[in-house]
């Protein structure tokens, strides 16, 4: 991840590999609908997806077009991947 390289980047670790996961990667913001306390829901169905997956950055309270975390979707294509990340959010009610 971007995070691992810049640790061992400032504290003077080998890099690890930047190499390709799959041949296609979308992501997608997920972004607070209201103001309010977080409460996250739709995990199970997104989490369904091959290839997806969920980054919560854990904020409250959820306040409109707030970041509150983003999906990753792997997959052969860029369409697919979008396709996979697009599904994933509709899943996610926050």
């Amino acid at each position: 991840s971007q995070f691992e390289q810049h640790i061992r980047a400032i504290t003077g670790l080998p890099l690890g590999s930047t190499e390709m996961l799959a041949p296609a990667a979308v992501m997608v913001n997920i972004l607070g609908t209201k103001d309010g306390p977080a409460d996250l829901g739709g995990l199970d169905g997104a989490l369904a997806i091959d290839g997806v997956t969920i980054h919560w950055y854990g904020k409250s309270p959820v306040k409109v077009d707030r970041k509150m975390g983003h999906i990753t979707a792997l997959a052969k294509d860029v369409k697919t991947a979008g396709s996979k990340a697009q599904k994933a959010r509709r899943s996610i009610k926050i």
